[in-house]
């Protein structure tokens, strides 16, 4: 065989591996949706995590007793710990595509970042967009060979919290010696913007959630802080022009097992407080 049959032979082979490359790929990312079909998808960070269950809906006996709104529409949450800004407008991207009828969004992501994450988020590094968009594609590929050998991918949350009912004052403590937060607004409010838009024109609605905060989160924060952090909250809803879910607090410290998780007493009464406002919502 000459140098270019052979150079001809392995350009073929690398394009058939490629072409089976990316049809396992195609196959591997349909299989299964990251929201499981659910009509209503909600997403956010740890705080979400510990606020509403992951999953509920028409499996139930009744057909609403766990529903997340009272309506027996089923719900997946994926609640991811220290979720990034770009993380959480890729998930809502993917409940549009998903035809989720209904997108609960967690604001806080938007709007602050805790202090050990602040610098290696900050809206003004060089190439931000450039390292979002690389991050995303080896989430993609990695995700691909999770699925395939049965193991988590980038979106798994863990399921629920195992310690949402065993609130402990030093668990409480230890986090409260190390809050803080960093106030910013959304690094990339025109991509915000077009995943809300694409959502509602492909027929879902959007639902910002704000989850309560601790009478010790409040305390060390600030009235000046907390008053920053509602408004923004407020701020944000306004400019995507979507409704804002924000209880009235501060609530309780014995409704959280830390400073920002709510505890299952705390999980059932917001559950409780978002229904009644979706109720009253024409």
């Amino acid at each position: 065989m000459t140098s270019r049959a052979l150079a001809s032979a392995w350009a073929l082979a690398i394009g058939v591996l490629m072409v089976a490359a990316a049809a396992l790929a195609a196959s591997a990312f349909s299989i299964p949706p990251v929201f499981g079909g659910a009509q209503i998808a909600v997403i956010g960070s740890s705080q979400s995590k510990y606020a509403f269950a992951k999953h509920a809906g028409r499996d139930t006996e009744d057909g609403t007793s766990s529903s997340l709104l009272g309506d027996g529409r089923s719900h997946f949450r994926i609640g991811l710990p220290a979720i990034s800004e770009a993380e959480a407008v890729a998930l809502v991207e993917q409940a549009a595509a998903e035809r989720a009828e209904l997108i609960l969004l967690e604001v806080w992501p938007f709007i602050y970042e805790l202090p050990s994450l602040h610098a290696a988020r900050r809206c003004d590094q060089p190439a931000r967009r450039l390292r979002v968009w690389l991050k995303e594609r080896q989430h993609q590929q990695t995700d691909v060979v999770a699925r395939l050998i049965g193991r988590a991918t980038s979106t798994d949350d863990g399921g629920e919290p195992p310690d949402i009912d065993r609130r402990t004052p030093e668990h409480f403590a230890a986090t409260a010696r190390s809050y803080g937060l960093v106030m910013r607004g959304p690094c990339d409010m025109d991509r915000l913007a077009r995943a809300v838009r694409g959502a509602q024109s492909g027929g879902s609605r959007i639902i910002l959630v704000a989850p309560p905060r601790s009478t010790t989160a409040e305390r060390l924060l600030g009235a000046d802080q907390v008053q920053a952090l509602d408004n923004a909250a407020r701020d944000l809803a306004r400019r995507l022009a979507v409704p804002l879910f924000a209880p009235e607090g501060p609530w309780p410290d014995d409704l959280f097992i830390s400073i920002g998780h709510l505890s299952g007493s705390g999980r059932a009464q917001l559950q409780s407080r978002l229904r009644d406002w979706s109720d009253r919502r024409p």
